[in-house]
Parts: C-alpha cells; sequence; structure tokens
C-alpha cells in the first residue's frame, strides 16, 4: 500500500487527511512538525509523497520542502504543499525548488484527491509492465519468466556488492557496481531505479554517495517485489468462465 506522510501541527488537520487519503486506499504516517517529518522519513518507511502546511510553528512547509530537494534521497520525493493563504511570494519560491502542487485551505476531499491522483499520475512507474516488457522486447511468457528469474539473482548480488563497498568505504567500487546496475535497470524499464543510479553518481562527497546507495537499496526493493508481482501466474478467461491453466 502507498504511504502518505501528513505534516501538520494542526492533529484535527492531519486526522482529516488521513480519513479521507484512506477511505481511497492510501496508507498514512502523521507528523506535527519538519523534524518528526524526517525522523519518520529516516526510519526507512517507504513515503510516495508528503502533504505539509506550510505554518508548522517551526520550520515553515516552504523549508522542509526545501530540505527534502537538498537531501539526495528524497529529491524527487513529491510534495502537495497546504496553505490558508493566498501568498503568490511562498508558492512562487515553492515553484522554484520544485513544488508544484498546492491545496489552499480549509481541504475538501474532492480537492485533496484530484492533488493525490495527479501527482500518483506524474510519479514515475517502478518498471514495465509484463506486457509491455514482453511486447517492447518480443519474448514469450516462458522467456519473460526466465528473465525474471535472472533479473532478480543479478539485482541481488549487485545489490549486496554495492552496500559491501560503502561499508567497506570503497568509493571506487561503490560507483563502478551501480553503474553495473544501470543495463538490468534499462533492460526493465525501471526508472526510479535509473535515477537513483545518476544521483549517486553525481555525489561529491561519502554522505551522499552513502544516501544515494541507500536510495538504491530502496529502489532495488521495490523492483524486486515489482518482478514478483508480474512473475506470478496469470488467470486466463475460459469461454465457459471456468478457470484456465497458469
Amino acid at each position: 500500500m502507498k504511504t502518505i506522510l501528513i505534516v501538520d501541527d494542526d492533529p484535527v488537520s492531519v486526522r482529516l487527511i488521513e480519513m479521507i487519503v484512506a477511505r481511497n486506499g492510501y496508507g498514512t504516517a502523521g507528523a506535527s512538525s519538519a523534524a518528526e517529518a524526517f525522523a519518520i522519513l529516516d526510519s526507512g518507511r517507504p513515503i510516495e509523497l508528503v502533504i505539509t502546511d506550510q505554518n508548522l510553528g517551526g520550520q515553515s512547509g516552504l523549508e522542509l520542502s526545501r530540505k527534502l530537494r537538498a537531501d539526495v534521497r528524497f529529491h524527487n520525493l513529491p510534495v502537495i504543499l497546504c496553505t490558508g493563504l493566498a501568498d503568490r511570494q511562498t508558492v512562487e519560491e515553492a515553484m522554484r525548488i520544485g513544488v508544484r502542487h498546492f491545496i489552499v485551505k480549509p481541504i475538501t476531499p474532492q480537492i485533496l484527491m484530484e492533488k493525490v491522483n495527479a501527482v500518483a499520475a506524474e510519479r514515475p512507474h517502478i518498471m514495465d509492465s509484463r506486457g509491455a516488457a514482453m511486447t517492447r522486447l518480443q519474448l514469450s511468457d516462458a522467456e519473460y519468466k526466465a528473465l525474471v528469474h535472472a533479473s532478480q539473482g543479478h539485482l541481488a548480488r549487485l545489490s549486496a556488492e554495492l552496500a559491501q563497498a560503502v561499508e567497506s568505504g570503497d568509493k571506487v567500487t561503490a560507483v563502478i557496481t551501480a553503474g553495473r546496475l544501470r543495463e538490468p535497470a534499462t533492460l526493465l524499464a525501471a526508472p526510479r531505479l535509473l535515477a537513483a543510479i545518476d544521483t549517486l553518481e553525481a555525489t561529491h562527497t561519502w554522505h551522499d554517495l552513502e544516501d544515494s546507495a541507500r536510495l538504491i537499496a530502496e529502489e532495488i526493493a521495490s523492483l524486486q517485489s515489482a518482478l514478483e508481482t508480474e512473475s506470478r501466474p496469470q488467470l486466463i478467461s475460459h469461454p465457459l468462465g471456468l478457470r484456465g491453466p497458469d
């Protein structure tokens, strides 16, 4: 289940948003401050979207967004900024740092879900679906399953090698290993993993490289899960409504 992080120092507002998005199939995590939001993100909990109020008491929603954009792990994490003011200066600054979705309070379920769905539509998919991959690569069902099996093992090995290189402080091997992940990511049409690889290869500090490596590990885990789902036997329609062979 996709999880949305809701940041607001008003617990009633947090609860309202939680109820609206939960009945539309999303998991939620709530935070009352920017610091608490980062504690949740740092915990490794997979967050797909942040909805933050502008007025948080301490750091503003804009400051939280700026901090997210400066962190390699969360640079591409989408943000919806909520504000009770039609503040053009805030909107312009938010757009400069990559925030493109806004909600003016009071929040209504229709507007909230329109924004959430708009963000979800923009979010890069993890990988090609089975049908798209089979068409693009001209594979039979058996060949696709073999590709998935080989990819799962290859990704697991490279992920372990990358983790070992980072743990030993070997930046050169870490960058080389990340580069070796590019081919399977391209083959599987996995844009999020490719973006994470780009981020690691562009890092200049060891701290950013460690963070980028963790991001790659998370994307590999998501890709492995997607591969597992796509490789499951498909139900075949039967003219009498009976289940076909797997």
